[in-house]
């Protein structure tokens, strides 16, 4: 063998490999060998720089081999070894190593593997995010890079597919966890306490193939998940342990067992398609409902509310069962945000992969069960061509807020002809969205009646925003600010600040002098960040982290004159027991209470006042940061948006 890769091999000959020593290891790492020994050591380099710091064993298992693997001679430390005293076969060694381990986890990894930085605590990891896991697979590449199994398929006659052999790793198709019928145990990891309940690996299929199929299959009879993770990566140079020839040698088992599978499992695979009739549908097979959300852009939930509420959404329909897919309408796929989504289990549609959101509904639209259109300038574009290719799909329109109320309240404002002509656009496409429709979601009461009098036909759903509310008890003391939070690309926000800067806030630097106002938010324009400066705003921008300022500011403030829908920045202060003053436009579509819980005023002098009475009184603090945080619980906890989206999908159940 030559080339790169030979390089890299011949290099892992040359240094020292050890493995510290855990009396409590997380995870056993299990490697048989049967020679190929240069291979095996290349293997445990890339293992051993994988888990240091990492509570581990490693168990190396020889299968009797003629020429024994001697870790001393090739400068191995620390690692377990197991020699069978006769050929065992795969199957039987893997259980006979399993059966020694010590860690709350088994990795099964073949020898003929190498380790990405960061594949073990991945696999690991998986077991902490998603509910109910009981075994994990890695993502198995080839040598030249390509894909050789994202989890696999089975079909109904027992035959197997390696979902992607030989395509591209970044595909979106491959690049989120999911549920999966099998992973191959040349890189498996299973609770061991779920492996001892099973029996480990089924004998009727020794000496090997299918077992690792088999024992997939029993995971889930025993009512745990088999999960795909896209972020543990590992190469694996198929065929240098048994060739790939299915007519000779150990490779033709892959043959004879695969009907000892079929019979042993007939009921379940009953279910299944036939060989290589759509897979797009059997690669996500256990899925209550295939879920296709189009946003306009891509979710960056770290600078608007609009994101962290629609990521919030889209977890829980996750957590519900479904396959959720995302595209934003400009295929972006920036990071760190397409990774944060396809992360949570959801695939992520971008550029290059397709070239617009149309092409990508002609190809794909018919497989989706319900798809939410979002945003009216979105769903105007899209809502044709989906009833073409799906006329079976539910289709949601998500509005995010009116956005007809909401500029017609800019108007009553500015007076502008263009705003008045934005909004009556505005109300034609929603309206016109609307009708089509099978759901309008929205975010308030307020929407809902504001639609019961435009569109007394429509079927209207709320789904708000959705915060967890803090239990901590809330404390005024070595508090010291005020604050405003709200992305500066949303046109509201900015006439807020400039609104604060020029008529509130001179009243209350009056009232409370050398109080600091900190302005926060994601794309604030140079002029505003000009202006507030010279009013004496402390102008921050972006802030990645918002905790330290909910824990540490006074008050948290929404001078907004116009909008529509439910204010996030609201919502936020209040989970975390920041008491609020804000104007009627800001607080609307809450169930909100004046002086219970929060302070509502919609004149500069008031609304300054209102702050300075806050900022000052102590009772009246607290009793506001305890009601506020009170106020969100029965409208915008987790547990009620669960249950809205559970009703609108009720037929899936």
């Amino acid at each position: 063998m030559t080339g790169p890769a030979a390089l890299e091999r011949q290099a892992s000959l040359d240094s020292p490999i050890h493995f510290s020593s855990h009396s409590q290891p997380i995870v056993s790492i299990v490697v048989p060998t049967y020679g190929e020994h240069d291979v095996t050591r290349m293997c445990l380099a890339s293992l051993a720089a994988d888990t240091e710091g990492l509570a581990s064993e490693v168990i190396v298992i020889d299968d009797a081999f003629a020429e024994p693997f001697d870790a001393d001679s090739m400068s191995i430390t620390g690692l377990k070894l197991i020699r069978n005293e006769t050929n065992l076969g795969f199957l039987r060694s893997c259980n006979r190593a399993v059966a020694v381990a010590s860690g709350d986890f088994v990795l099964l990894l073949n020898n003929d593997t190498v380790v990405h930085s960061g594949a073990i605590t991945s696999l690991l990891a998986t077991f902490e995010q998603f509910e109910n896991v009981g075994a994990v697979c890695a993502q198995l590449r080839f040598e030249d890079g390509s894909l050789q199994e994202a989890g696999g398929i089975v079909w109904r006659d027992g035959s197997a597919w390696n979902w992607g052999r030989g395509e591209d790793p970044t595909d979106p198709r491959f690049c989120y966890p999911r549920d999966v019928d099998y992973g191959s145990a040349a890189a498996l990891m299973v609770r061991r306490s779920l492996w001892q309940d099973i029996g480990g690996f089924d004998e009727r299929f020794v000496p090997a193939y299918y077992e690792d199929t088999d024992f997939c299959f029993a995971v889930r009879r025993a009512g745990q998940r088999v999960v795909y993770q896209p972020q543990a990566v590992i190469t694996h140079f198929e065929g240098v342990s048994h060739g790939t020839d299915t007519g000779a040698g150990m490779k033709a088992y892959q043959v004879t067992n695969q009907a000892r599978f079929a019979e042993k499992w007939s009921g379940v695979l009953a279910g299944h398609r036939a060989n290589g009739v759509e897979p797009m549908l059997e690669r996500d097979r256990n899925a209550i409902a295939r879920v296709l959300w189009v946003e306009a852009c891509l979710l960056t939930p770290d600078q608007d509310s609009g994101s962290l509420r629609t990521i919030r959404l889209l977890r829980i329909l996750v957590r519900m069962g479904c396959k959720v897919t995302f595209v934003a309408d400009n295929l972006d796929g920036a990071e760190p945000y397409r990774s944060q989504l396809s992360s949570e289990g959801i695939e992520v549609i971008h550029a290059p992969h397709f070239s617009n959101v149309e092409a990508f509904l002609r190809r794909h639209g018919s497989e989706f069960d319900v798809v939410t259109l979002c945003r009216h300038y979105i769903a105007i574009q899209h809502i044709d061509t989906l009833r073409e290719v799906n006329p079976r799909a539910k289709i949601w329109f998500d509005t995010i807020d009116l956005h007809y109320l909401r500029l017609r309240r800019q108007f009553e404002l500015d007076g502008k002809k263009s705003t008045r002509n934005q909004s009556e656009l505005a109300y034609r496409e929603e309206m016109a969205v609307i009708k089509q429709a099978d759901i309008t979601v929205v975010v308030s009461e307020v929407e809902v009646d504001e639609l019961l009098r435009e569109a007394p036909t429509a079927k209207v759903m709320v789904v708000s925003n959705i915060h967890e509310v803090s239990q901590t008890e809330i404390k005024r003391v070595d508090r010291r600010g005020v604050m405003f939070v709200g992305g500066f690309q949303h046109p509201p926000n900015i006439d807020a600040v400039e609104y604060y800067a020029e008529q509130i806030w001179p009243v209350f630097r009056k009232l409370c002098p050398d109080v600091p106002t900190y302005i926060i938010g994601s794309r604030m324009p140079d002029r505003l960040r000009q202006m507030g400066v010279e009013h004496g705003l402390e102008m921050l921008g972006f802030v990645e982290d918002l905790t330290p300022y909910y824990d540490t500011c006074v008050l948290s403030i929404a001078p907004i004159r116009y909008g529509a829908g439910v204010k996030g920045k609201v919502n936020q202060a209040l989970s975390f027991g920041l008491p609020v003053v804000g104007t009627p436009v800001a607080l609307e579509g809450m169930g909100l209470i004046n002086r219970e819980h929060v302070l509502i005023e919609s004149e500069p002098e008031s609304f300054a006042a209102a702050m300075a009475e806050a900022y000052s009184d102590d009772s009246l603090w607290c009793r506001l940061s305890r009601d506020g945080r009170l106020s969100l619980e029965g409208r915008f906890t987790p547990k009620v948006a669960q249950d809205a989206l559970k009703s609108a999908l009720a037929e899936f159940f």
